[in-house]
């Protein structure tokens, strides 16, 4: 199959092939108001800002530290440098670049929405056009990525480094001006949006960022040619081959061929990548294989242990909780999140056979809870000023719910054992009411 035919007949069905309306573009992208097409670039390249962050230092944790983080929600404090540390060395710091516009991450979620169309030849029906790619891509994963190569005796796992910055601006403007057949102005609008700055040697170079929504889309789409080749490479040699974003695995029930492996590092040599040489790994025969952070063996996929000592550790906080206050609500509301994903990510992976327990837990604690709520800072949990009023108005509704059922427990058990002792002893005896 021509899989780059598909692409490209997916490409001009697209809503922005062959638009050259520059302000027409930053309409659709709801940026019109804030960007003028005249000046994009000094305005474009004037949004962002960075800072530095101190890596973390190795080193294994004990069992009581590990399960103590299970049911903790302490967020770690990473402290932001905004100047250049007076130590700095790339081994001690991160630099962390960023977009400062809020109204632009959302113009760049809206593009980010309308490339990923592309990927599909019914956006609908989500049928994917290209059968090899797990990322970016509706009803794949990385659960998926690593479900394809289940039964094969052999694997090739390789990661591309810095796959993000190896596509630089000139990149982006290219593929936009060929594929999509747009004016050389408007090519350029769309590589101005997509890259941001990055630091080399020589100054200052514009790539696809690592925090931008757009990227990973945009390195698959950029990229198609040399997958789609790559695709047709492995099936020569009857190898299976996935993609998510820049790893690239390949299984077979037969040996690997060195010839095979050549050729793959030349093309991806040959095109401006690289390989990272310590994230290749070969797996023979039988041995355990990790593809994605999933370990195969034979037809067999399991989670790391760890998670299982998580869930667990979640389960045995949560199967007889008790809540006393709303702030004591907000905790048992975010660890009940996270086990219930965690429960849900074991059932796809390994699914829960002989651990209904866990999916029961799950389903008794659901209906004391909202979902789909809203949060001020997505990636910071639940919890008082953390909530929006509309939140907040809803999660204080469930916890009264919460006080009610306590309530009606406690009075039940308390009658429970009443008519226990009633029966044992007699229903004139007074002492019932304290036991």
């Amino acid at each position: 199959m021509d899989f780059d035919n598909l692409m490209r007949n997916s490409i001009r069905n697209s809503e922005i092939y062959g638009f050259n309306s520059k302000r027409g573009i930053l309409q659709k992208l709801g940026l019109h108001h804030i960007l003028d097409p005249r000046k994009l670039e000094t305005e474009v390249n004037n949004l962002y800002s960075h800072y530095y962050i101190r890596k973390r230092k190795g080193g294994s944790e004990t069992k009581d530290k590990r399960i103590e983080t299970y049911v903790d929600l302490r967020e770690e404090k990473v402290e932001k440098i905004f100047s250049v540390p007076s130590d700095h060395s790339p081994d001690k710091y991160r630099k962390i670049t960023y977009l400062t516009s809020n109204v632009v991450k959302r113009g760049q979620r809206k593009l980010n929405k309308i490339l990923s169309k592309v990927l599909f030849s019914d956006f609908k029906k989500k049928e994917p056009v290209l059968p090899y790619l797990h990322s970016s891509t509706k009803k794949r994963s990385f659960i998926t990525n690593s479900r394809e190569h289940l039964g094969n005796r052999y694997l090739l796992a390789i990661d591309l480094r810095n796959f993000y910055p190896s596509i630089d601006r000139d990149r982006v403007f290219h593929f936009f001006r060929t594929e999509f057949n747009l004016d050389i102005d408007v090519a350029k609008m769309y590589s101005l949006l997509l890259t941001s700055p990055r630091e080399i040697d020589d100054g200052i170079v514009y790539t696809l960022g690592q925090g931008l929504s757009t990227s990973p889309i945009c390195a698959v789409l950029i990229n198609f040619t040399l997958f789609n080749y790559i695709y047709s490479l492995s099936a020569k040699y009857n190898i299976t081959m996935t993609v998510y974003v820049d790893d690239i695995t390949f299984s077979s029930d037969d040996i690997i061929p060195q010839e095979f492996i050549d050729k793959l590092f030349g093309l991806i040599k040959r095109n401006s990548m690289e390989i990272n040489k310590g994230k290749i790994h070969y797996y023979k025969m039988d041995s355990t294989k990790k593809i994605t952070g999933i370990y195969i063996n034979g037809n067999v996929m399991s989670i790391r242990n760890g998670k299982h000592e998580e869930i667990i550790t979640q389960y045995n906080y949560l199967k007889n909780i008790t809540v006393h206050s709303y702030e004591q609500f907000l905790f048992v509301y975010n660890i009940f999140l996270r086990f219930a994903g965690n429960v849900q990510f074991l059932e796809e992976v390994e699914g829960l056979k002989g651990k209904k327990y866990l999916s029961n837990l799950v389903s008794q604690l659901r209906h004391k809870f909202p979902s789909g709520l809203s949060k001020i800072r997505k990636n910071s949990p639940y919890m008082i000023g953390n909530l929006p009023g509309d939140t907040d108005e809803k999660l204080r509704e469930y916890y009264s719910r919460w006080e009610q059922w306590y309530e009606i427990n406690v009075n039940n058990f308390i009658i429970f054992k009443c008519s226990c002792f009633i029966a044992k002893y007699g229903e004139d005896n007074e002492n019932c009411i304290h036991q």
